[in-house]
């Protein structure tokens, strides 16, 4: 629980940091933050290359599949969280994407086969009346494009925790982890290589 927290907390930061880099860019300019972004992150795991090879020694390729898939999943859901801070705020993006939380019961129910009760039920609506709250204080909601982009973004996430829950029954956290991290930075280079219009301009600092 504790190390949950800590990574909501730091993930919590990430939103206005994301949303003032990305600022007034396009689709490239956000695909080239994101390779970046997780270039950096696949970078981190060289020394332990070692390690992530030893625990996926005997596995075939079974690890790499599941990195892959969630990598996949990871990605489009960061991709369409950047493309939301184009058109919205950080607060009212943070808000939007915490609604991941309530879809995912609902993506464990269809994936995992699991019951859902009265409660998952009954507050995941109270949770989205909340997020409704939140993202419109003045009583109209009137959500703007990013908001819709980030709401795809909390369904794509919702898939991407369960599907790490279902990899790890089988797979490394280390190698689940390094996976993950390289297919996200991998995806984002090739959707940049495929996308028109410049990238790579002058970054504030």
């Amino acid at each position: 629980l504790v190390a949950l927290v800590g990574a909501t907390a730091l993930w919590g930061v990430t939103f206005t940091l994301v949303g003032g880099v990305v600022e007034g860019r396009g689709l490239a300019g956000a695909l080239a933050f994101l390779g970046l972004r997780f270039g950096i992150a696949t970078a981190v795991f060289v020394p332990l290359l070692p390690a992530i090879v030893r625990a996926s020694r005997g596995r075939g390729s079974e690890p790499w599949r599941d990195g892959s898939i969630v990598g996949v999943l990871t990605f489009a859901g960061f991709l369409l969280q950047t493309m939301g801070l184009l058109e919205t705020t950080p607060p009212r993006s943070a808000f939007v994407t915490s609604l991941s939380v309530v879809c995912v019961p609902f993506a464990a129910a269809l994936v995992l086969r699991r019951a859902l009760s009265r409660a998952h039920v009954g507050l995941s609506a109270l949770a989205l009346a909340g997020v409704g709250l939140v993202v419109a204080p003045g009583g109209a909601l009137a959500p703007n494009r990013g908001d819709l982009w980030t709401l795809a973004c909390a369904l794509v996430f919702a898939w991407q925790i369960v599907a790490v829950e279902r990899a790890l029954r089988r797979t490394s956290a280390l190698v689940l982890t390094f996976g993950q991290i390289a297919a996200t930075c991998l995806c984002a280079w090739i959707a940049l290589g495929l996308s028109p219009g410049p990238a790579l301009e002058a970054w504030p600092g």
